[in-house]
């Protein structure tokens, strides 16, 4: 915005009023670009306001989904904990049998 339009020579009595008021106009001026601005841009702040809302909403669903599934996961991984364990067991009676069973080796015969 250009600086201020220069006054001709007028008495300071009729001067100081004038820019006061040209100071006040463009004072004005510069609030209602400011007010006009904030007003363009409610509608974009309104709509994410909206999607954080709805973003909120969605998380809180997703937080109750896990609430209720969590329990079941841990129950299933401990279940199949516990097969895990048997199946060891398993193999380790296996390994111990066999073991056990040595291969039956004949001694060469010694004259």
């Amino acid at each position: 915005m250009p600086g201020p339009v220069p006054l001709p020579d007028l008495p300071a009595l009729v001067r100081t009023p004038l820019i006061t008021v040209y100071r006040t106009v463009r004072g004005t001026i510069r609030g209602g670009r400011a007010v006009a601005t904030a007003v363009t841009a409610l509608p974009g702040l309104a709509s994410a306001l909206t999607g954080l809302r709805d973003a909120a909403a969605h998380l809180e669903q997703l937080a109750t989904f896990t609430a209720g599934e969590l329990p079941e996961a841990v129950y299933q991984l401990e279940t199949i904990g516990e097969q895990l364990d048997a199946v060891r067991e398993q193999l380790t009676a296996i390994e111990l049998q066999l073991a056990a069973l040595r291969p039956v080796t004949s001694t060469p015969d010694q004259d």
